[in-house]
């Protein structure tokens, strides 16, 4: 909202008011559609052009203003893709795809739906429902196409069962925010890899209990002058279903140098760390 109260109007306006009238009574909507063109002029199997693109449909509704719970909210999203990779297309063999909206199945799919309560003045705020891991953990703004730039780094085929948006799995988060922008936070994630299947699309109950868990740990910074989408990070994870070694082969030599089947773990675990920082942002008016 401005100072007048009155939400964005973004491409479609207000709706004569509707919006804000909405957002006032607790409810607020978002409606977007993005479309990314990319063209291979050198290089891979052949020239190609391809487009993908995404609709997305998502809200909020302020349960303290609609049912007086207090610090309470249900959120959801759904997405639908279409379109191509050029990635695939001009078989270019890149480790991340040219175009980062493209990816986890094209179809229309429920993302997030999940409630999320905040409590002690908003010291501690609890969610659990189906959650997208890559929006709470790790977070990366997305304002390159290539998808490099964009989503939680684990998800980007490092880590086996950390699922990226549009995906989702049952998870429950909690947070403790402290003074001075810090903050700290837990989560687990149910690992099931049915609700990437086009029939689990819109599952709630079913398939329920998938084949392990994640467990992880965030500490962060989230300063002001570091910008809206910065902040610095460090975390951990664990899950208990494993998948193959990232460097070893079953004989225990380097994958990279000489090659063969990888050598099974019947885990796997990991740190990161990140930094994210604006340096220069143009004065408003």
């Amino acid at each position: 909202m401005d100072a007048r109260g009155r939400v964005s109007e973004g491409l479609l306006g207000d709706w004569g008011g509707l919006r804000t009238f909405l957002v006032n009574h607790g409810v607020d909507l978002d409606l977007s559609y993005i479309n990314e063109v990319a063209s291979n002029v050198r290089g891979g199997a052949s020239q190609e052009t391809a487009d993908a693109e995404q609709i997305y449909f998502g809200g909020s509704l302020d349960l303290e203003r609609l049912f007086a719970v207090p610090g309470a909210k249900l959120i959801f999203s759904l997405t639908d893709r279409n379109g191509d990779s050029l990635s695939t297309k001009a078989k270019l063999n890149t480790l991340l795809e040219v175009q980062e909206i493209f990816g986890e199945g094209n179809y229309l799919r429920l993302n997030q739906f999940y409630w999320q309560q905040e409590l002690f003045d908003s010291a501690v705020e609890v969610k659990f429902g189906r959650l997208t891991g890559t929006f709470d953990f790790m977070p990366f703004s997305c304002n390159f196409q290539n998808i490099t730039f964009c989503a939680t780094l684990p998800s980007h085929n490092v880590v086996a069962h950390w699922i990226a948006f549009p995906g989702g799995n049952w998870a429950g988060v909690a947070r403790v925010n402290f003074k001075g922008d810090w903050y700290l936070q837990a989560g687990v994630y149910e690992i099931n890899p049915h609700f990437a299947e086009y029939k689990y699309r819109f599952a709630f109950g079913t398939p329920f209990g998938g084949i392990g868990k994640r467990v992880v740990g965030e500490a962060g910074w989230l300063p002001r002058s570091a910008g809206p989408d910065g902040g610095y990070r460090v975390g951990t994870w664990y899950d208990d279903v494993g998948g193959n070694d990232l460097y070893f082969n079953t004989a225990g030599q380097p994958l990279v140098t000489s090659g063969g089947v990888p050598l099974q773990r019947h885990h796997e675990s990991g740190f990161y760390a990140m930094a994210q920082q604006q340096v220069w942002s143009p004065a408003r008016l």
